[in-house]
């Protein structure tokens, strides 16, 4: 009986452990809405647009990160707009900068306040996937208790009236 608890508890204990450096994983996970809000601050504070796409670039991580990094030594290097953020076109999450930005060399609008309006596009857009799986945790966290109950209710609510049933019909 001890050793159950025992073994009952050390499994709990991995399990909580397994959870705090899941959880510390993902708050250092790159995010690219953090890299659209700290490249349009840089703009704002007056950085070039080359200069606040570098320093960016590895908040947004990943193939995001890469793409701003080459898009910003491009742009420094004077490189077309359209040439410049091509690459950045062909990732979901700057897709929208990349547009805005080649407008923007177009025609001179401001570019930080399209990366303001993606980041805010890109956290909604992950709000709603996070809302969609904790739905999805509360079907399954249902589940088990119905493979439990519903046994249960068949053997002691159904399964008596049923033989009673029959009992008085042949009888």
């Amino acid at each position: 009986m001890t050793v159950t608890w025992l073994l009952l508890a050390a499994a709990l204990t991995l399990a909580g452990d397994r959870r705090r450096r899941t959880t510390s994983r993902r708050a250092a996970e790159p995010s690219p809405a953090l890299a659209l809000d700290l490249a349009a601050a840089a703009l704002r504070s007056g950085q070039p647009l080359s200069a606040a796409l570098r320093l960016a670039a590895p908040t947004a991580g990943g193939i995001a990160g890469d793409v701003l990094a080459r898009t910003g030594r491009m742009v420094e290097l004077g490189a077309d707009p359209s040439e410049a953020w091509r690459a950045a076109e062909q990732v979901a999450s700057l897709q929208q900068v990349a547009v805005a930005a080649r407008r923007s060399a177009e025609s001179g609008a401001r570019l930080a306040d399209a990366f303001e309006r993606a980041a805010v596009e890109l956290r909604s857009q992950a709000r709603t996937t996070a809302e969609a799986r904790a739905q999805r945790v509360g079907v399954w966290a249902i589940a088990p208790l119905g493979l439990c109950f519903l046994p249960a209710f068949v053997c002691l609510g159904i399964v008596p009236v049923i033989a009673g049933l029959v009992r008085e019909l042949l009888t």
